[in-house]
């Protein structure tokens, strides 16, 4: 992922960049005379603002393409930019509008008139040739989701009074309440942070930080340092949190590794820009290999718990059955063992559907009961009934119940210590006599701890007990890196729950007047009604959600017709309310791994996922136009999926409505045109019963080696199709219960074999 250039490369890139996002996003000063009129000094200052108005923002753009993105779209996208520095590169992506009469015959793109190059970027939008519209909306994503998230020099985004959307500092709460602060000091006690040492260029500083505080450490003859735990867990997030929480209640001593930092809640920035650099993978910036999906993971203490909308969906009774027949065969999804699991973490959770509504949920809820649809408040994990749709980039309250709040809180206090900071390399194996399928054993993992001047010191972390909890992502990727592929199956069989939007723009004369999205709880209803959970033949139908979107990514999806309709489009940004439609795919990618062990993800939704993907839209669509709704609007940029007002939402009859519906199921969803989202990766190293097509069995321990455990989502044996934070804490709440009691029974026996020797 990572890729380093020269910064006089970057400057020279930057008159490219530039043209292409003042073509993208231009000044409209008729536009602005017009709201200057009308007394509106905030939306005049937003039409007259064009995409280069902020130096930092532009370096942050090209920051993105150059070290965020993967490789593939990455390398592409800063290649283009490159190309159109130049006559000859300009002609070929860009043909007859660069073309001039006069010496040089042949113009650069940012020495096109702005009228063509918005042509050109039309003419990329809806090509029929895959590469141009990568390239435009890789550019486009990039360049509409920085301008639109971060700030300027001067704090501020002089893009934000315009629709409305308050600056962040306005609306985080200025102190968390003693009780936070309480548990927060409780997690500090037991971390080590890692990343510190990079500013120590004395080998003997990290052992020294360890042992003082309380870890067991010894040091090798070429300076390697050795620590000793009954069991390490790989990865915080809803399943490493789970797991340790669980080992370390037994009396184990319990060491969980964590990459990411910890993000207490007075440094967390609520600023959508500076949260994605901190709290989540690649700065939010993750995608699969070619740019189709687009992927969020957290990277932070905590994982995506830390940055979950608060969903707390159960596990479906569906996919329980499912799981615990042919050919998956794991027959304690279908028992009270798995229920009671499941009861468990809620409860931990504190998990309720008693909060209050915002405007875009009432709205929401009001569609769909009046289609005479199921639809109700989601099950969260917030103590808050009046929450913020701020805590995507973490709760600066202390209220939502986060892996961090709880089991990894619960871990802290039995014992447990955790280490930030600190990237595991791969998995310690020994060789062992054939014992089933099982060749090798896990003793620990292996590390480097990043020290000043590029140098680094190995540490290896000895257990009895190695856990793998580091996600669908970096899971596989740490197993692959370590040579372990269980018959191949590590990085199958991925599901990453491919997800789209589509939005409803209200009047603000209506009832629930100015909408204003990021106000209030996230995610705080949901429809089950077309996910046929109840249907005796297929359970694969979406599940539609109420989302909260924050300019950076509202803009970066939203499809570009034109220059002007785009920002008429996005002035409609406060009186919008979301959809999210969340398809249970049926059909798997796959994660491999780079030359630096790094995770790759391959994927796009297939056919009939597609398919379901556009049941969901027409759902989604329905229920805004029964709520309200006077502007209906997809994300598809292959063709004008909008009906009603330009600015202004208008009245929709009943024929235009269902023309417009027959225009989406024949578009599709389509790559590069559709943004389709992920935020929930599943099943890559899947639990079954049979070795042949699955890494790990029904206890999580995999079929490769013993005494090597899965406990996060991608112990998924299929797609879970709701929101997966419950069912993942619930199957390492269950698995590592079992560790347990494995371990204490080989104790038992220990010492009866003890006793038995002894007299």
């Amino acid at each position: 992922m990572k890729r380093t250039n020269e910064n006089s490369e970057n400057l020279r890139l930057l008159p490219t960049l530039i043209a292409f996002a003042n073509a993208l996003f231009p000044k409209l000063p008729t536009l602005a005379a017009e709201a200057r009129l009308a007394g509106d000094e905030d939306v005049a200052v937003f039409y007259e603002t064009q995409g280069d108005y902020s130096p930092e923002l532009l370096m942050k753009m090209l920051e993105v393409m150059e070290s965020k993105l993967p490789s593939k779209i990455g390398s592409l996208l800063i290649g283009v930019l490159k190309a159109l520095g130049y006559r000859w590169g300009t002609f070929i992506l860009c043909g007859w509008p660069c073309l001039t009469f006069r010496p040089p015959f042949v113009l650069t793109f940012a020495e096109m008139a702005i009228e063509e190059r918005q042509n050109v970027l039309g003419a990329w939008a809806n090509s029929r040739i895959s590469l141009f519209t990568a390239v435009f909306r890789g550019l486009k994503a990039v360049v509409a989701g920085v301008l639109m998230s971060g700030l300027t020099s001067d704090g501020l985004n002089r893009l934000w009074p315009g629709l409305k959307y308050p600056h962040p500092s306005t609306v985080k709460p200025k102190s968390p309440p003693p009780d936070a602060l309480r548990r927060e000091k409780i997690i500090q006690g037991g971390l080590v942070d890692l990343a510190s040492m990079a500013t120590s260029t004395s080998p003997a500083d990290v052992k020294t930080v360890l042992a003082a505080n309380g870890l067991k450490v010894s040091e090798g003859l070429d300076g390697s340092l050795t620590v000793d735990c009954d069991a390490v867990v790989v990865g915080s997030g809803a399943g490493g949190g789970t797991a340790a929480a669980i080992l370390s209640q037994s009396g184990m001593r319990v060491l969980v590794v964590e990459k990411g930092s910890f993000l207490k809640m007075g440094d967390m920035s609520w600023v959508e820009q500076e949260a994605f650099q901190t709290a989540y993978e690649s700065e939010g910036f993750f995608s699969t290999d070619d740019g189709g999906v687009s992927i969020m993971a957290g990277a932070s203490l905590g994982g995506g718990t830390r940055i979950n909308w608060c969903a707390s969906l159960r596990t479906p009774f569906h996919v329980r059955k499912e799981w615990s027949e042919a050919p998956h065969s794991l027959s304690d999804f279908s028992t009270s063992k798995y229920e009671a699991s499941m009861d468990a973490v809620c409860q931990r959770l504190g998990v309720h559907q008693d909060f209050n509504q915002n405007a875009h949920g009432k709205a929401f809820k009001k569609g769909f009961e009046s289609l005479g649809c199921h639809v109700e408040n989601m099950p969260r994990n917030c103590k808050s009934k009046d929450c913020s749709s701020f805590c995507c980039f973490g709760c600066a309250s202390g209220d939502k119940q986060d892996g961090v709040n709880t089991y990894l809180l619960d871990a802290v206090e039995n014992g447990a210590k955790i280490l930030t900071g600190c990237r595991v390399e791969t998995i310690i194996t020994e060789a062992m006599e054939l014992s089933g399928t099982r060749s090798k054993r896990a003793k620990g993992v292996k590390c480097n701890v990043e020290l000043a001047e590029g140098n680094t010191v190995a540490l290896s972390i000895r257990s009895d007990i190695t856990i793998t909890a580091c996600g669908s992502l970096n899971s596989p990727a740490l197993l692959l890196r370590s040579g372990i592929t269980c018959n191949q199956n590590v990085g199958k069989n991925l599901r990453l729950h491919p997800a789209v939007g589509v939005l409803g723009c209200f009047p603000e004369t209506s009832e629930e007047g100015s909408i204003r999205l990021w106000e209030g709880a996230m995610m705080s209803a949901y429809s089950k009604e077309f996910a046929n959970w109840d249907s005796k033949d297929s359970n694969y139908g979406p599940l539609v959600s109420l989302a909260v979107a924050h300019p950076g990514i509202t803009m970066s999806v939203l499809p570009w017709y034109s220059a002007e309709e785009f920002k008429k489009m996005v002035s409609l940004y406060k009186n919008a309310v979301v959809a999210v439609v969340l398809c249970r795919d049926e059909d798997s990618g796959e994660v491999s791994i780079d030359s630096d062990g790094n995770p790759v993800v391959h994927y796009w939704p297939s056919k009939r996922d597609r398919d379901t993907i556009v049941k969901g839209v027409e759902a989604g669509l329905r229920g805004l136009r029964a709520a309200g709704a006077m502007r209906l609007q997809t994300t598809n940029a292959s063709a004008r999926d909008f009906i009603g007002g330009v600015i202004e939402p208008q009245p929709i009859d009943d024929q235009e409505f269902e023309t417009f519906l027959q225009r989406i199921r024949k578009t599709g969803i389509q790559k590069f045109r559709t943004p389709v989202f992920s935020a929930h990766q599943m099943g890559s190293c899947r639990m079954g019963a049979c070795p042949k097509t699955s890494v790990a069995d029904g206890n999580g321990e995999t079929w490769e080696v013993e005494n090597l455990f899965v406990c996060d989502a991608s112990a998924f044996p299929t797609s879970s199709g709701a929101n997966p934070m419950i069912t993942t804490q619930s199957i390492s709440h269950m698995n590592a219960s079992d560790i347990v009691a494995r371990c204490e029974k080989k104790r038992v026996a220990k010492r009866h074999i003890t006793v038995q020797a002894e007299t």
